[in-house]
């Protein structure tokens, strides 16, 4: 197993769980 595309589908998914945490958050802070 190589690192190449590892980190070619982690690298996108990691941004992407990043971004959905900071919209919840914001989402959050909203609500309440």
């Amino acid at each position: 197993v190589s690192a190449g595309p590892a980190l070619r589908w982690a690298a996108p998914a990691a941004a992407l769980v990043v971004a959905s945490a900071i919209i919840v958050g914001r989402a959050l802070r909203r609500r309440r």
